[in-house]
């Protein structure tokens, strides 16, 4: 039985070792050498926390997961690095106080080769960096930022393909397309760098390799730098391997205050849409088998929104951002053996807006209600040219695939209602205005390309939608208050008028002529001329007659018998009229309510009288 017992603890042993040795996770909590060689093996994950550097004095083989926790990841490697497994570095976002110029994500310095096999996974939600010098990394967000920049400048003498510049502003003494040189021998053989596999900066919405948890870009960096400084050796980007990165942030929403403006937000300010991460390489060559390049899609503008009690209102969204970048260089030679797509990111989409103003309160008139302004954001134009110059070998092995224009932002304007009158005979106020002008969307040019370069089968390029047609409207107006008891207006519409001269008694030619009202206040018929706060007087006539022919039509207005208002109906009866029933024009407001009697005339073209009309107060 003891024997048995011991056996059985020996076989427990056993088991609890090769678990540790290839199941659990190992943590490095500060710097660490390994003096010969290291392997991570496969379902072994091996963390390094705070920022600790993993050192390799030997060859480094990750079969397994190598990440990081509460830091970046860094790791030097004096020998070869062989990847089969995973490099993963996630940042949380309370890990940081303030907005980064860029996160530090994960950086690797190879002295030997590296081979990043076809199943391997580069994954970080910060810059990717990976050099062969020490002296080549950026240590500092700020660096991060200027080596962005200056991965989207078309700068750089000898040998280039990219950027994709702004074709609105072309340069000047830059080379669009390659110049063939004669490579020069090597004196030994160089390091190789495979890229292979997938090298992935954020999130990625396709299934992975590998099981991998992938968080989104950290809201606290705005520029994400994919490096490759490999001076050393030649770059190979091998069959079947793609990059994919992060869209640009969203710029900075605001909601709340009455005046909010995000165009003021100038590209490149800590809270502008972003422009999407950028691949840099600088090797001493440079080739390619069969490679997907995946940019992504510039962020989208920031919303506005003002709250809802505004006297006026206005709210401005941000434009949208550049898409994503990427610059190679090379000492010798570029070459580009098999098929390389290149998939330019879609151009940010403008954000969206809404106004309020507040509503009117009721008095004797009612307040007018308020103002609102919304204006949507623009969609970043992609209007770009692809640079290649100095000996790039092989353009017609690179395919372009669609480019697409940001859409426009919306735009919602909710403008106050007027107050209602509070009395009797007192007016309702008028609504406020409302004015929505829509985010337009960005521009497209056909793409130019160097010479031999394709577009792929399936390129659709796509300039940005408008958001919607911009308006401009007038919120409803306050009720006005009720008649004062002590009045009744009486109204007396269609008659026939009847004219006493000397005694005696005519009819007009026109018996058949009346007079319509129309409160362009409201957009409603008014029974009476003084009910109308915005009267739009209408001479009208019954079928088989055409008012028309009577133009210009003179009318008149008398309250208790003196002289009030005249005008007159001319001018191109297509503007003036409604047809053969109708002709009008605007009356005069405010006839107050210090009247008996009100008496309205109109005259044809010959003096004629053609329609009466009469309101009376009666006690």
């Amino acid at each position: 039985m003891p024997k048995i017992i011991l056996i059985l603890a020996a076989i427990a042993a056993l088991i609890f070792f090769g678990y540790n040795q290839f199941f659990t996770e190992t943590y490095i909590t500060s710097d660490t050498l390994v003096k010969g060689n290291y392997s991570i093996n496969q379902n072994k994950t091996v963390i390094a926390k705070n920022g600790a550097k993993l050192t390799v004095l030997g060859d480094m083989n990750v079969k397994g997961i190598l990440g990081c926790e509460n830091g970046p990841l860094n790791l030097e490697v004096k020998g070869k690095l062989t990847v089969d497994g995973v490099i993963n570095c996630q940042r949380q976002d309370n890990e940081f106080k303030e907005k980064q110029a860029a996160v530090l994500g994960l950086s690797i310095v190879v002295s030997g080769s590296a081979d990043f096999n076809k199943d391997s996974v580069v994954a970080s939600n910060g810059s990717i960096q990976i050099v062969d010098d020490p002296n080549f990394l950026l240590k500092t967000p700020e660096d991060l930022a200027k080596a962005y920049d200056e991965t989207g400048e078309d700068s750089g003498e000898g040998i280039r393909i990219g950027p994709l510049v702004d074709e609105q502003n072309p340069p000047q003494n830059v080379l669009g397309s390659s110049i063939q040189l004669i490579r020069t021998a090597q004196a030994q053989t160089p390091p190789f760098y495979v890229i292979g596999g997938a090298v992935i900066v954020g999130s990625f919405d396709k299934p992975l390799p590998k099981k991998l948890d992938l968080s989104k870009l950290s809201k606290y960096g705005d520029k994400v730098l994919v490096l490759f400084k490999l001076k050393k050796g030649n770059v190979v980007f091998p069959k079947k391997g793609f990059m994919k990165g992060p869209d640009g942030l969203d710029g900075k929403s605001v909601k709340g205050g009455c005046a909010i403006d995000l165009s003021k937000i100038k590209p490149g300010q800590p809270d502008a849409a972003g422009k999407g991460y950028r691949m840099r390489v600088d090797a001493k060559a440079i080739v390619v088998d069969d490679y997907d390049l995946y940019l992504g899609r510039g962020g989208r503008g920031g919303n506005a929104e003002t709250d809802k009690d505004c006297k006026t209102g206005m709210a401005i969204a941000g434009n949208g951002g550049e898409a994503a970048n990427m610059k190679w260089t090379a000492d010798e030679y570029i070459e580009i053996k098999e098929k390389f797509t290149l998939h330019p990111g879609k151009a940010g989409d403008g954000g969206d807006a809404i106004a309020y103003g507040k509503d009117g309160q009721p008095g004797c008139p009612g307040d007018k209600g308020g103002d609102a302004a919304a204006k949507g954001g623009n969609g970043a134009d992609n209007i770009k040219r692809l640079r290649a110059q100095g000996d790039v070998r092989g353009l017609s092995n690179i395919y372009i695939d669609s480019v697409t224009a940001g859409n426009g932002g919306k735009a919602e304007a909710h403008p106050g209602k007027g107050g209602d009158g509070s009395k009797c005979d007192c007016q309702g106020g008028t609504g406020g205005k409302g004015v929505e002008n829509f985010g337009k969307g960005g521009s497209i040019e056909l793409m130019k390309l160097p010479q031999g370069v394709n577009r792929t089968d399936n390129s659709q390029d796509r300039a940005g939608e408008d958001a919607g047609q911009d308006r401009i409207f007038v919120a409803g107006s306050g009720k006005d208050g009720p008649v004062c008891a002590d009045k009744v207006v009486k109204p007396t519409p269609k008659q026939t008028p009847v004219l006493k001269i000397d005694g005696g008694s005519t009819s007009s030619d026109y018996s058949d002529g009346y007079f319509e009202f129309l409160d362009t206040a409201t957009g409603q018929p008014s029974i009476a001329f003084s009910t109308a706060q915005k009267p739009h007087i209408i001479v009208s006539a019954d079928p088989g007659k055409d008012v028309r022919t009577w133009l210009p039509i003179k009318i008149e207005i008398k309250k208790d018998g003196n002289n009030f208002w005249s005008g007159k109906i001319e001018g191109n009866p297509k503007q003036v009229c409604r047809g053969p029933s109708g002709c009008s024009i605007n009356g005069p407001s405010g006839i107050g309510v210090d009247w008996k009697k009100i008496e309205i005339t109109a005259y044809d073209k010959n003096n004629r009288l053609v329609a009466v009309f009469g309101e009376t107060y009666d006690p």
